[in-house]
């Protein structure tokens, strides 16, 4: 059965393309039988019946305009005394199917009114019966609605072509998106925090160097941020196989929980010999969007990495969250720089900031960076967004 089927529709698809040719052949060849039967007595009837021809003909290639001067071919020859010739009436049934195929506006219907009105008018004011008439005025609207089906048809088929593009290209902005948290993620987890290790294995390893001991809470520290990358490992990989986004470390995520990270990320920069503060002021809510917050709550972080890894070492720095009465977030972070780090080997990347930076401006945010006079700027203005909304931070 499906190799009857698939040999099938190929052949229908071809009959029906080339329908139209076979129906402009007919066409053209009974006007002109009609011609040879019926021979017009005028010039300007042949010169008419020439063009109506060369329409029907021409009639794919052209089709608005060729039925335009089928028409015109035929009201003029109703308008003149009759001195013979076709009836015109092949060419202008073929016209208005193609009127109602082609022509996607309302105003098409007045094509086969005009047409029926002028015909009715020749055939009242040649004293025939309207019951003898009436049949061949009903052919006319039947050709006409019969090409409309066809349209109607068409348009069926691209919307079903539509939407499955639209489902495709869904589907490619979803991998797109899920490509996107996937690369924050992994930069935010495993680059953030393997620097973070990084710096405090560099001190430890100097303390080993000078008392031959190491501090069992800073051996604590890098194990929790092993355990914290593993747990981040794990959540990304669960996300490239089609999982959710959310990780066991989101559960509850509210901003109202960035006050504890602020604090965390002070207390890490003032071990590192960093003078600073955060202050955070935040409206505490409970419905904001999970994705949202954690974006946020990733974006501090990379800030707190910055300032670890490009700061300069015993500088200042200071770092502002709050939330204005026009509904921004506003995020101000500033620090001292030098030509010394403490992790000057650290591959740079330029990916890190620059992501975040990104997802900003995908959400009608404000973001950029400078710096000036040994100093480091970041300002940054985005929306919240909230549960209940549709949009999603990419």
């Amino acid at each position: 059965m499906n190799v009857s089927t698939k040999r099938v529709n190929p052949f229908i698809s071809w009959c029906v393309f080339h329908l139209q040719y076979l129906l402009v052949a007919v066409c053209a060849i009974m006007t002109i039988a009609e011609i040879l039967f019926f021979p017009s007595a005028g010039m300007m009837t042949f010169f008419l019946v020439c063009v109506h021809v060369l329409a029907v003909v021409l009639m794919p290639r052209r089709p608005i305009i060729c039925c335009n001067i089928i028409f015109f071919t035929f009201v003029i020859c109703c308008l003149i005394p009759d001195d013979g010739g076709p009836s015109f009436l092949w060419g202008t049934w073929l016209a208005l199917g193609y009127a109602g195929l082609r022509i996607e506006s309302l105003w098409g219907m007045l094509y086969p009114f005009a047409v029926a009105l002028v015909r009715m008018w020749r055939f009242n004011a040649d004293g025939v019966a309207a019951n003898e008439y009436f049949m061949l005025i009903l052919v006319m609207f039947f050709a006409y609605f019969v090409g409309k089906t066809f349209a109607w048809k068409e348009l069926a088929a691209q919307l079903k072509q539509n939407k499955l593009r639209y489902e495709k290209l869904s589907q490619h902005v979803e991998y797109l998106r899920k490509e996107s948290v996937v690369a924050s993620r992994i930069h935010d987890s495993v680059a953030g925090n393997l620097a973070y290790m990084a710096i405090l294995l560099d001190g430890l390893i100097l303390d080993a160097e000078k008392n031959k001991t190491f501090d069992e809470k800073e051996i604590r520290e890098v194990r929790a941020l092993v355990v914290e990358t593993l747990d981040e490992m794990r959540s990304v990989v669960d996300l490239m196989n089609g999982g959710k986004t959310e990780s066991v470390q989101a559960d509850n995520m509210s901003l109202s929980g960035l006050q504890i990270v602020g604090e965390q990320g002070d207390s890490f920069l003032k071990e590192l010999g960093f003078h600073g503060k955060t202050r955070i002021a935040l409206k505490d809510l409970k419905n904001l969007d999970d994705a949202f917050s954690r974006e946020v709550f990733s974006l501090i972080h990379e800030l707190y990495t910055n300032i670890a890894v490009h700061g300069s070492p015993g500088g200042e720095y200071r770092l502002i969250v709050f939330w204005d009465d026009d509904d921004l977030i506003h995020v101000d972070q500033v620090n001292d720089i030098s030509s010394k780090n403490l992790f000057p080997d650290k591959p740079v990347s330029g990916n890190g900031l620059s992501l975040h930076m990104k997802w900003i401006k995908s959400i009608g945010g404000f973001a950029k960076t400078s710096s000036e006079k040994g100093a480091w700027q970041f300002h940054a203005r985005f929306p919240v967004i909230m549960s209940e909304d549709s949009a999603e931070p990419v």
